[in-house]
């Protein structure tokens, strides 16, 4: 069974595609990520690792450590929607490959907003606590960037070096 679905890394990769293209949609439209869309990702996720029973607890080891970590410290750094997906991705490439692609989308949502948002460039600097004071009130104003339209950018990117690398 392992073997099988090796060979069928294609498909995974496609699957985890229309996954975030899904993601990054209701996220730009409604800025929510709907729990039908994570549950059919996470199932399908669970499906590529359901070979043995190893496969599948070394799976879900990084998914639950994932998944305290939000609770306890990433829930008011990034939205909850974002984590689900992270979880999912995690399911599909492993952590290493999430990681480097969440990593990567920060950054790419980091040059966004420095390069197109005049408006809130200087919101950035609000994280320094000195710069903060200047800034006053505006400092505590909210403002929402969609993630997933960056994380399905930085998965094509990341899985596309992974594969140059492995086939080339």
């Amino acid at each position: 069974m392992q073997v099988f679905l090796e060979n069928l890394w294609p498909l995974r990769l496609i699957l985890m595609l229309v996954f975030l293209i899904a993601a990054s949609v209701c996220d730009i439209r409604t800025k929510k990520i709907p729990n039908r869309l994570v549950i059919a990702g996470f199932v399908t996720g669970l499906f590529w690792n359901a070979y043995s029973i190893k496969g599948f607890i070394y799976a879900l080891i990084p998914v639950l450590v994932l998944f305290v970590l939000a609770v306890v410290i990433l829930m008011e750094a990034i939205g909850a929607g974002d984590i689900k997906v992270l979880m999912v991705m995690m399911l599909y490439t492993g952590w290493v490959h999430t990681m480097y692609t969440a990593l990567l989308a920060e950054v790419m949502l980091l040059c966004y907003i420095l390069v197109f948002d005049k408006e809130n460039r200087k919101r950035l600097l609000a994280f320094l606590p000195f710069i903060r004071e200047k800034l006053g009130d505006d400092a505590d104003r909210q403002v929402y960037y969609p993630l997933c339209p960056f994380l399905a950018v930085s998965f094509v990117i990341i899985e596309g070096v992974y594969l140059i690398e492995k086939f080339v």
